[in-house]
């Protein structure tokens, strides 16, 4: 399978075991539910890819990627509702994903890049968001709590903000509401 084109592929409940998938591409497929034990998915394109409840640990993901509690998580990983608390995500490159309403509690995101993902109602209590970038992502309704670092470790006077400088020549107040 390596090279294969098999974009908006529904894979639930297949059994990818030690498949090798190096350069795939699954564009907008739906890994749900299958066997990735030992499964090569090095330089796979994984944009969009729907996962969750998937069995075993892949031998290999694209760079920057990761297998998080049964979850592929990588730039426009679909995973809105994701429970992911309490997992290691540091430097992950998940921007332009949908994390909207994911469990992100007590999560290590530090130097992780999330811009321009979407966490509308993600759960950041706890979160260590040290380093992240955070650039343009969709925050509306996040809840964010005192034990949450943000990326630059300020906190608004309100304790429950994170003050981030971005890129550009200003400062913002990303504001959970």
């Amino acid at each position: 399978m390596v090279g294969a084109v098999l974009n908006q592929t529904n894979l639930q409940d297949a059994d990818l075991s030690y498949a090798s998938m190096s350069d795939a591409s699954l564009v907008n497929s739906w890994i749900i539910g299958a066997k990735l034990y030992g499964t090569y998915l090095a330089n796979a394109n994984l944009k969009g890819v729907s996962s969750g409840g998937n069995h075993g640990t892949p031998a290999a993901l694209p760079p920057r990627g990761t297998d998080v509690s049964t979850y592929l998580v990588g730039p426009y990983a679909q995973l809105g509702n994701a429970g992911l608390s309490n997992a290691d995500l540091a430097g992950v490159a998940a921007y332009d994903a949908n994390l909207s309403g994911a469990d992100l509690v007590n999560d290590n995101l530090s130097g992780a890049n999330l811009s321009y993902s979407d966490l509308t109602d993600a759960y950041l209590a706890g979160a260590n968001l040290t380093g992240a970038d955070i650039e343009g992502a969709k925050l509306s309704g996040s809840t964010w709590s005192t034990t949450t670092t943000c990326p630059n470790g300020v906190l608004d006077p309100n304790k429950n903000n994170c003050y981030v400088l971005t890129r550009y020549p200003r400062c913002a107040w990303f504001r959970a509401t």
